[in-house]
Order: structure tokens, then sequence, then C-alpha cells
């Protein structure tokens, strides 16, 4: 934390100097507070991603590590990487103001001038590097006394789910040789369970490595960075005012902890490059592409939404009303019927003529329906024969899913 003299010792030394207030517009009040009035001094405010999950141990406050993100992980252990950026972004500074040329009330007939770019570059530059940490900050775990007496009866009543992650309780003196460990145990809240007063006494998982321009990579447990990547999306297209034009592609990498963290990185980045170069505004994850909604053409092609709407559905009937054996069933009709197609899939027109292939075949249906006599409740497995069997051709992100989360 700074304070006025340590500004008005370091002025003397520099030709201007400027104070910046991170994710805070407030300057002014920090300037007010600090009762700087040195001539050579500036105040000002700028966005950044800074999401960094830390925890107190032994009164210190210790980041959480890939190895501690990957075990907050529902089910199977793994970290996911997400990244994503915003298409054609050059193109939308260059041609997106041309169409304003037209107006009646623009007599000039400008189309992009240099205050509508540097606004529109502002606009993207707060969402990106600002907001993400509000929605960043919403995917936490919990410290079991800093929960509230209704949240501790949630935990008995195995509403919340407990992990323990493990500390070195040396690994700031960077003791190769110690071998004395601390664990620690905190809470996950797999369904929301937790009140509001508890949620913001939570510690974030996700850890922002980079967010700024037009790009991001983010880091934290695998079905987080999933459901944030959802969400991310959402509040992009919210953000932009639906504007079809400026669209995000993203790319999601699901690797053990201890995997290189460079190759995994560059996994999502090719991850990422195979969705820009199948049609843009598009993601890969389980190494399947797909839109991030239902084509609006055509309902039946699926999007990521739809596909993770689908998943948790099928997560909460699974294994209790139907086995994971049909789910596996499914992927192997899936893998039968259209893997070998998505081999050939290397642009735009391909993707497209392979979703179109995937809504008007159904070689699947005589052995999907014959196995839908293992569903022994009639409810669920009328599910499953009226409306579940338009998700098959993409079941690979919700067996995917369940695969991971139940394990």
């Amino acid at each position: 934390m700074i304070d006025s003299t340590y500004i008005e010792k370091i002025a003397t030394k520099f030709d201007k100097i400027e104070v910046i207030r991170l994710n805070n517009t407030d300057f002014l009040d920090l300037a007010k507070n600090l009762n700087v009035e040195i001539k050579n001094v500036s105040f000002s405010f700028s966005f950044l991603g800074n999401i960094l999950p830390k925890i107190k141990v032994e009164k210190k406050q210790q980041p959480l590590y890939f190895e501690h993100l990957s075990q907050i992980s529902k089910g199977s252990n793994k970290l996911g990487i997400f990244k994503a950026d915003v298409d054609n972004l050059g193109l939308i500074f260059s041609m997106g103001f041309e169409h304003l040329k037209n107006e009646p009330n623009n007599l000039n007939k400008i189309g992009s001038s240099i205050s509508r770019i540097s606004t529109l570059s502002f606009y993207l530059e707060m969402f990106i590097s600002g907001f993400i940490n509000q929605i960043a900050s919403n995917y936490k775990v919990y410290e079991e006394n800093k929960l509230c007496k209704k949240c501790k009866l949630k935990l008995k009543e195995n509403k919340l789910r407990e992990v323990s992650i493990t500390f070195d309780d040396k690994i700031e003196e960077f003791d190769m040789g110690n071998d004395e460990y601390r664990e620690i145990n905190v809470i996950c809240d797999d369904n929301n369970e937790i009140c509001s007063n508890c949620h913001d006494k939570g510690i974030p998982t996700l850890y922002i490595n980079y967010s700024g321009g037009d790009d991001l990579l983010v880091f934290g447990p695998y079905d987080q960075i999933i459901q944030f990547a959802e969400e991310f999306r959402s509040k992009f297209k919210e953000w932009t005012s639906n504007n079809r034009y400026i669209t995000l592609s993203a790319g999601i990498n699901i690797v053990n902890s201890k995997f290189p963290i460079g190759r995994a990185v560059q996994m999502s980045e090719n991850y990422l490059n195979k969705s820009k170069c199948l049609g843009k505004d598009k993601i890969t994850v389980f190494n399947e592409t797909v839109s991030w909604e239902n084509d609006s053409k055509d309902d039946r092609i699926k999007g990521f939404n739809s596909l993770l709407y689908f998943s948790k559905n099928l997560e909460n009937i699974v294994p209790e009303k139907v086995s994971k054996g049909f789910v596996y069933s499914m992927l192997q009709l899936w893998q039968e019927y259209y893997f070998k197609d998505t081999l050939k899939v290397v642009d735009e027109l391909d993707w497209e003529s392979m979703n179109i292939c995937r809504i008007s075949k159904h070689p699947y249906v005589p052995m999907y329906v014959h196995k839908l006599r293992n569903i022994k409740d009639l409810k669920i497995r009328k599910k499953f024969r009226e409306e579940y069997w338009k998700y098959l051709p993409w079941i690979r992100i919700p067996a995917s899913w369940i695969g991971l989360r139940q394990r």
C-alpha cells in the first residue's frame, strides 16, 4: 500500500509520476486521501485481470498451486486451461463503423473515427481486463470455520463437498529437504448451496494468467473452467449488445496437474486455432468443436451452452437412474458412426457439411432404441426416446463431462 511520504520521496527523482489505481475508478479519492500536491504527480485508473487464488497458511497468504486447483475439481483431479480471443478485431476496428456513413444525421459521411475506435477499444478492454474479475471471483472454495450455521449444516448433510489440499510449510524458504506438510480442508459448493454471506468470504479458484487487449488465458479446476467459459461468453455477448459481428473463439484443454504447463497452454492455443479455422464464434473442448449456441437456422445442431445444460441434467440421473454403461454405449455409437467424419474436417465448409450429415442421417437409431430397454425408469426412458436422442451426434462432450465428474 502506497503512502504520501513514499510518493513525495520518489517524485524528486523523476520528471513525471503517474499513480494508477487498479480495478477502481475512484482515483480522485485516492489522490485526496494521499493529500499529495506535487505538480509532476498525476492520478488515473486502469483495469487488470488479476485474480490469484490464495489461502492463509500459518498466518501467511499462500497461492493455490495447479495441483491444488486440480484437487478442487469434482471427480477426476484435472486442471483446465481456457484460452480465448475476440474474432477479427482488426477488421471490426477498420470496417465496423462504415455503415454509419449512410446515416441521415451523419453530414460529414464519416464512418471510422478516432473517437469511435477509441471508445470501442476502451469498452472491450474494460470487459476483458476488468469485468472478467467479477466473473472469475464467483468461482470459490470456502473455509469451514468461516461458514455460517446454516451452511455448516449443509456440509453435514453432504450438500457441500470437502477437499483436503496439502501445503509444504517451508515452501517459501525453498528447503528441498523439507518433509513437513500441512493439510487444509476447503469446502466446495457444487450445487450453489452456499448462502450469499458465506460466498463473499470465499477463496477464488480461477487464476487469470493473462487478460487484456482481445485475448485471455485462465487456469482452474477443469469443471469450473468449463462453466466459466459458458458464463464469460454469455456476459461478453450481453456486453456487446448481442452484436452478431463481434464474436469470441475459445479452446479448453484438460490435463493432469503435473503435465508440463507450457505444453498444456500450447495445446489450448491449438484448440483455439481449430475453433477459428472452423468458422469462428466456436469453442473446442474434449477435442470437439461446436458453436456456442444452437444453430439459429436449425435448432437440431447443438451448441456448447445446450450441451453443457444437457450434461448437467444427465449427471443428475447417472448412475442412480441411468447407468454409466448406457452413457458409454452412446459414446460408442458416436465413435462408430461419427468419429471418422471428424477427422476429415479441416475448414468451415467441412464442419457445416458434417453437422448437416449428423442431423439428416441417423443410422444409430435401431441400436439406440434397443439399448433403451436397460433403463428401468419409464419416465426417464421416454425422455431419452423423445428428447435426449437429439444430443447423441454430439454426445462426446456430455459423456466426457460425466466420465470426469463421476470418476
